[in-house]
């Protein structure tokens, strides 16, 4: 009889660790996760993908490139800055690997640091709608 109590504790707890459902800040925080062991990532000859991060406090999930070569120009990026957002923003919109930020409210953040410099060139920050 006590073998029989031992193995239904322990398909109860089998059972209720496997029924146990993620977050979704605790899903974001895995992709942040898994995208950061393939980084650094050279997108194009001018863009490295550096690193993501998601904070569940502030619901934001922001990611963070340096620009190379002859994108490494704060001027040019600040005289066409709109015009960067507006290209990001509508890619933003149209990803679909960004939808699930976007339906639970998350606040997207991208910032692009100068390799020459090592400072913050751009940071373009984007609320979701909801």
């Amino acid at each position: 009889m006590k073998k029989y109590g031992v193995i239904i504790a322990a398909l109860l707890l089998i059972g209720s660790g496997c029924s146990q459902k993620i977050t979704q800040e605790e899903r974001f925080l895995q992709i942040a996760e898994r995208e950061n062991q393939k980084c650094p990532v050279l997108m194009n000859g001018t863009t490295r993908f550096d690193s993501t991060c998601y904070d569940a406090a502030l619901n934001r999930v922001s990611y963070y490139y340096t620009m190379l070569g002859e994108a490494d120009n704060a001027k040019k990026m600040q005289k066409n800055y709109n015009n960067y957002r507006k290209a990001l923003e509508k890619s933003v919109i149209n990803a679909l690997e960004m939808k699930a930020y976007i339906d639970y409210g998350t606040t997207i953040q991208y910032v692009y640091y100068s390799d020459s410099t090592k400072t913050v060139i751009a940071d373009f920050v984007f609320n979701s709608p909801n």
